[in-house]
């Protein structure tokens, strides 16, 4: 028994496919490194959270107190937009994939 022709698999197939549709390619790696700096970003406000806590209980100084605390809101802001940096990037390759596949999965129908 011989194939006279290579099969091509469904990956290639799709793969052909996409590149016919030109669709430019993702910079990866921008989103890759704005992932990690949401997630570090969030890391750091996390910290600077429990470093003002800390502050604030260690003293008697309302002066220090006040400080310590303007320092433990710029630390939940800091891990709030870091945290909403981090979903937007992490997601978006996992999105990008999922809108290729249903586009693919429609032009076979």
């Amino acid at each position: 028994m011989t194939v006279d022709a290579p099969q091509t698999s469904r990956a290639d197939a799709f793969r052909e496919q996409i590149a016919e549709m030109k669709i430019p390619a993702p910079n990866a790696g921008r989103d890759r490194v704005l992932a990690r700096l949401g997630l570090l970003l969030a890391l750091a406000g996390i910290a600077l959270g429990v470093v003002g806590y800390f502050m604030s209980n260690g003293t008697d100084s309302t002066l220090t107190q006040n400080d310590a605390v303007v320092l433990a809101v710029l630390g939940i802001s800091c891990a709030v937009t870091g945290s909403g940096v981090f979903l937007r990037y992490s997601l978006a390759q996992f999105l990008r994939l999922w809108l290729v596949r249903l586009i693919h999965e429609q032009r076979q129908q």
